[in-house]
């Protein structure tokens, strides 16, 4: 019998299990479960980034979609508050506990691999557990890596993913070669490239380095040309995130459509004012 899933909106799922014990403890679990599923990376990005704030010990590996089933069940078995909400997970914490967060983030297509990421408040012999505060044990997927910086106007440090520094090298060389050589069709498809990366703080510095970089490297080569356009990386937040290219065109609509009546009722406040007065 093989498992069924129900999504839940926001990219919550409830797993079923061909198991009937398993399915009775899974479909009870509340939709902000600790169990996160989306086929978004950024979605993945921000709720590892948040977690960490309280679960510093993590696993990240790269599983067929065919194997997540069982390693969920497997996970959910061995740490049965992954079922829970995160209030139950404050509590369990307060009261000496420890915690889990379950992150599973499938890629497009159906042979690529699936990356989990699981979480904990405190390390035990189950796992292989990597302290990722620690520079030489960082938690990373993909070409992304989980660091904490200070921002601006901030006292204490914050999480944020940014490029791991092989894949930021390998661009820059690549940049530096594509204008070498004067092939500015490869150096326009590794910039269409980089619009990929997800904004996140450290992200859009390393992305606006690069193109000072660029730019530099442009001028040393004697072009008289101008260089290609450098774009730049919208800023990832928790509010579009989750949200598809056209759920956030939905979303900008909207948006307008509010600015707009909110105008006009100024507008039209303003209007009975003058003829109050008049």
């Amino acid at each position: 019998m093989s498992s069924v899933c129900k999504i839940v909106e926001p990219y919550f799922v409830v797993w079923y299990p061909p198991t009937m014990s398993h399915r009775t403890l899974l479909t009870t679990a509340p939709v902000d479960c600790l169990v996160y599923e989306t086929t978004n990376v950024r979605s993945a990005l921000v709720a590892a980034a948040d977690a960490v704030r309280v679960h510093p010990h993590a696993i990240c590996v790269q599983e067929p979609r065919e194997r997540i089933h069982n390693m969920l069940t497997k996970f959910v078995l061995r740490y049965p508050e992954l079922l829970r909400n995160k209030d139950y997970a404050y509590r369990h914490r307060r009261a000496g506990g420890v915690t889990h967060k379950l992150i599973i983030y499938h890629p497009p297509g159906e042979k690529t691999r699936s990356i989990v990421i699981l979480m904990a408040s405190a390390p035990d012999e189950h796992e292989k557990w990597q302290d990722v505060r620690e520079r030489k044990t960082r938690l990373k997927a993909y070409d992304y890596e989980l660091v904490r910086v200070t921002k601006e106007g901030q006292k204490n440090p914050s999480w944020t993913w940014r490029i791991v520094g092989t894949k930021y090298d390998a661009t820059a060389d690549a940049i530096k070669i594509a204008i070498k050589f004067g092939n500015t069709k490869a150096l326009k498809d590794i910039i269409e490239g980089t619009r990929k990366w997800a904004g996140f703080h450290e992200v859009r510095n390393q992305h606006y380095k690069l193109g000072v970089f660029m730019r530099r490297e442009w001028e040393k080569s004697g072009s008289k040309a101008d260089p290609p356009a450098w774009p730049r990386l919208p800023y990832v937040t928790r509010r579009n995130a989750a949200r598809t290219p056209e759920k956030r065109a939905a979303v900008k609509e909207k948006d307008a459509a509010r600015r707009a009546a909110k105008k006009a009722i100024i507008s039209g406040e303003d209007a009975a004012k003058e003829g109050a007065e008049k």
